[in-house]
């Protein structure tokens, strides 16, 4: 049957854009405020790699920011427009939401992976 699956949309937005607010506030204290600092007696291949810990911290931090962005666009876009009735969530989500569902997932997921890493 028909219905309107926006409420069940949003919630789905909004079950990834917690966990990359979480994961997000995770990293700043993680890989940004306390990364590694470059001394003077370190060799170069040490400070390469405390480079990239500082830099896969900041990219985990962003790519969550983006997640957070999409889905918190999608789930005022639903609040704010008229969808004709789909069959099911997937359906509405296929049709209007492509771009903001992948983009939500990819980069919660990148931003979990570089979170990962540097734990």
């Amino acid at each position: 049957a028909l219905k309107d699956y926006t409420g069940v949309a949003s919630g789905l937005f909004n079950n990834m854009r917690t966990p990359a607010a979480l994961v997000g506030g995770a990293v700043v204290p993680m890989g940004i405020t306390s990364a590694p600092k470059i001394e003077e007696t370190d060799s170069p291949k040490m400070k390469v790699m405390k480079r990239v810990s500082f830099i896969l911290g900041v990219g985990s931090l962003m790519s969550q920011i983006v997640a957070i962005t999409y889905s918190t666009v999608a789930i005022n876009k639903l609040a704010e427009l008229k969808y004709e009735p789909t069959e099911d969530v997937n359906e509405l989500i296929a049709s209007h939401y492509k771009l903001e569902w992948l983009g939500t997932n990819i980069h919660f997921l990148f931003g979990l992976f570089g979170f990962g890493i540097l734990a």
